[in-house]
């Protein structure tokens, strides 16, 4: 009766709070470090404004998660980066997807961080929307009023400042924004507080019955390499991490004098910055 009670508590613990659970009985979760790059892709238009097939990656992330320290780290890297492609020679990171779709991101990544990438994600343009809405909405602190309009990239964004509740429609609005002084940077700020909120979310008892409706909402606009037990693990890892154990960085750079708007990577600063993180390399 005691052993009865005792599996009872846990599964209530791990369905339910599975971050109170200390490190030694969470299982169902990667046996090891696992390097995933998560590819948000942009969408262009034709002449006549209909949606090509034609896609750069609009964010570019890779989610370190390690099952020793119980942290997932993640470095975006912004669009304008200048690296070599592989047989495209030297050009911004954000064309990689579009010379060779996920497999030449994954090595053009790999090869500028010398870094084993295991997994990619990609998500659509209405991915996130739609994954959003599946987990009814995101609270998150929006730090200033953000206005811009495109109609021909089908942009309407008018976001007020202050925390609030976001729909699909919102929080996608929320993390393309890059029309201010910081640009990009400021927009790669915006997509990990999104990401921290998103994986905070998961982490709730609430979302455990959902499940049904979020595999509906991925279908056609998420998409990964990664066999089901392994998205399994990964999710739950994802679910049972604390907000405090997500870390959020972004490439070392800097301006470049070469390629004029672009950044170029600091080689020696990201190294650093693996090392502290404790990525293997």
């Amino acid at each position: 009766l005691f052993l009865s009670m005792l599996l009872i508590i846990y599964f209530w613990f791990y369905a339910f709070i599975p971050r109170k659970l200390p490190g030694f009985l969470k299982f169902g979760i990667p046996m090891k470090q696992t390097n995933i790059l998560i590819m948000g892709l942009d969408q262009t238009y034709d002449e006549r404004h209909n949606p090509t097939r034609f896609h750069r990656t609009d964010s570019l992330i890779l989610a370190n998660l390690n099952p020793f320290s119980q942290k997932i780290n993640m470095i975006s890297i912004p669009r304008d980066t200048v690296t070599d492609i592989p047989g495209h020679g030297k050009n911004k990171i954000n064309s990689a997807y579009a010379f060779g779709q996920a497999p030449l991101a994954v090595l053009t990544v790999s090869n500028l961080l010398g870094l084993r990438i295991d997994r990619s994600i990609i998500l659509r343009s209405d991915g996130i929307a739609r994954l959003v809405d599946g987990i009814g909405g995101l609270k998150i602190f929006v730090e200033k009023d953000l206005k811009y309009k495109d109609s021909w990239g089908g942009l309407d964004i008018n976001l007020k400042k202050g925390c609030q509740q976001l729909s699909g429609k919102q929080v996608h609005d929320y993390i393309r924004f890059r029309h201010d002084a910081s640009g990009d940077l400021g927009r790669i700020t915006r997509q990990q507080t999104f990401l921290k909120e998103l994986f905070k979310k998961l982490g709730s008892s609430a979302t455990i019955f959902r499940l049904p409706w979020l595999i509906s909402c991925a279908k056609g606009s998420i998409s990964s390499d990664m066999p089901f037990r392994q998205l399994f693990a990964v999710g739950n890892f994802l679910r049972m991490a604390d907000k405090q154990d997500i870390s959020a960085n972004v490439l070392p750079s800097h301006v470049s004098s070469e390629y004029k708007g672009s950044l170029e990577p600091d080689q020696k600063e990201t190294e650093k910055l693996l090392l502290e993180l404790g990525i293997r390399r």
